[in-house]
């Protein structure tokens, strides 16, 4: 892959820092969110009756969806073709990969699944993850930590560079009251950090933006997927007293066919998995890139009387 076609690729990723007060600062990282799959979940009811939790295959499909479009460059329309119908067949492949069954998806085959399939089978060997995960919830003698996932939950500063680097950006959400999760597609992420003290509070008002594969479309007169994606955005903060990020979202409970009445409100969901797939850029890039982000910097610097941005925290 050419720099020249890397830069166009990185520059669909907007990256905004900017001067929200006196000490403060703004923080709004965006993707192209036409570059993302919209298959929905339900979609898999056909194929071993996994649509109720298909959530973790059907998620990354739409996240390798939109990596292909994003890097047409260099993946081409080799991971999930070009129709809606090719992307149902990833997710399926994506089932038996992951083990999915009636009960869900272990979340620690994800990484495994996901490298077999980009890496091993199509052969894409500059793609790179990474991601942060609780070691006591989710690895195993079977599926232990490949090495590039950080033994913590999730913060902020992940969300940040991994989705200002342009990579797909996969989390998963827990339901204390009802012991199950979820896993999304993030799109982008605005903060105004008021105070410039590297965590998300409540009361800064930060929303995540995603594709919810309950909800990933827009639908037809019969209610079934037509055309998206369709974001949802939630509100995302950190919570001290069990040192987590949380999520509030307004979440669509039905299934297909699409009931616009059907949605519930959820709080304080624990974002309790996070996981990125990008591609690594030639040298010459990263030069360039450098250059770039230091002349932004400087930009930045020259709103504070501070002369170092911040350390992320959660």
């Amino acid at each position: 892959m050419n720099a020249l076609c890397r830069l166009r690729y990185l520059m669909g990723a907007l990256c905004v820092l900017s001067a929200g007060q006196l000490n403060g600062i703004s923080y709004n990282v965006s993707l192209n969110t036409a570059y993302f799959g919209w298959l929905d979940q339900y979609e898999l009811d056909t194929y071993k009756s996994v649509g109720y939790n298909g959530c973790v295959p059907t998620s990354s499909t739409n996240a390798m969806t939109y990596l292909q479009n994003a890097y047409s460059g260099y993946f081409g329309t080799s991971l999930t073709g070009t129709t809606y119908q090719n992307r149902l067949d990833t997710a399926e492949q994506m089932v038996n990969a992951m083990g999915t069954d009636g009960s869900g998806t272990q979340y620690n085959r994800v990484p495994y699944a996901l490298s077999n399939y980009i890496i091993t089978e199509k052969g894409f060997t500059q793609t790179v993850f990474g991601g942060m995960y609780l070691s006591s919830d989710y690895w195993s003698v079977t599926y232990p930590n490949p090495g590039y996932i950080t033994d913590s939950a999730p913060t902020s500063g992940f969300f940040l560079d991994s989705l200002g680097s342009g990579a797909a950006t996969l989390f998963s959400i827990y339901y204390p009251e009802t012991y199950d999760g979820h896993y999304l597609l993030a799109t982008s992420l605005v903060w105004d950090d008021v105070n410039n003290d590297g965590i998300i509070q409540k009361s800064e008002d930060a929303h995540l933006s995603f594709v919810d594969p309950l909800d990933p479309a827009y639908y037809d007169q019969a209610g079934y997927p037509d055309s998206g994606p369709k974001l949802t955005v939630g509100q995302i903060y950190y919570d001290e007293e069990s040192a987590t990020l949380l999520l509030d979202y307004y979440q669509y409970e039905g299934e297909l066919p699409y009931d616009e009445n059907n949605y519930t409100q959820w709080d304080r969901l624990t974002i309790n998995t996070v996981f990125s797939i990008n591609v690594v850029p030639e040298p010459q890039t990263w030069a360039m890139l450098a250059g770039l982000a230091t002349l932004g910097l400087c930009l930045v610097r020259k709103g504070f009387r501070r002369k170092s941005a911040p350390a992320l925290a959660a």
